[in-house]
């Protein structure tokens, strides 16, 4: 045997050698982006349940953001400064996922669950003055625009419809469940 073929055997082999590194090293990556966007949901929902957890622990924290996601007036500075702060933190925390999506780390499954949320908050009446309040000072301006995009007259339809699912929703769960069956039942049957 020469050295010739001793070369272009060490060539070869050398080549496989490459080949199978580049595909071990497409695999890491693809398992890294995996985790990666698991880690970004995990980290973006923990987020999120913390401040609904925030929000709703408390029937008095309750009862206010109910009044600020309505909209209505102020009862005195402390309610404002309370408000205000209320919306920072939520401007914040969506704005810190739509960020997360837009630099690929979120499903696009994932982002359309919390792109419906954000319509949901931003299109309340408290909503559109807050987005109004804090555009400027407080919000970047590509989380502005997608923001502004959600409140267009087909996002405000499909809020009312939205809305009178969720008021639905209420009353069959303040029924109980014989109640609600029976008059799912009664409402068959005259159909």
């Amino acid at each position: 045997m020469n050295w010739e073929a001793v070369q272009a055997i060490a060539e070869s082999i050398g080549a496989v050698g490459v080949i199978a590194t580049l595909v071990y090293l497409a695999q890491q990556i693809r398992q890294n982006t995996s985790s990666l966007q698991a880690a970004t949901v995990s980290r973006a929902t923990e987020l999120m349940s913390n401040t609904r957890r925030a929000f709703w622990s408390n029937p008095e924290v309750s009862d206010f953001v109910a009044r600020v996601l309505n909209g209505q007036p102020f009862t005195d500075a402390v309610d404002g400064s309370r408000t205000r702060m209320l919306w920072i933190d939520l401007a914040r925390n969506y704005e810190s996922v739509f960020f997360q999506y837009q630099s690929g780390q979120l499903p696009e499954s994932v982002w359309a669950a919390w792109a419906e949320e954000m319509r949901i908050v931003w299109c309340s009446p408290g909503g559109g003055a807050a987005l109004e309040a804090l555009r400027v000072d407080f919000l970047h301006r590509e989380f502005v625009e997608f923001c502004e995009s959600l409140r267009g007259p087909e996002s405000m339809a499909a809020l009312q419809e939205f809305r009178a699912r969720w008021q639905q929703a209420l009353v069959e769960v303040s029924r109980g469940p014989g109640e609600v069956a029976s008059t799912r039942s009664s409402a068959r049957s005259t159909t």
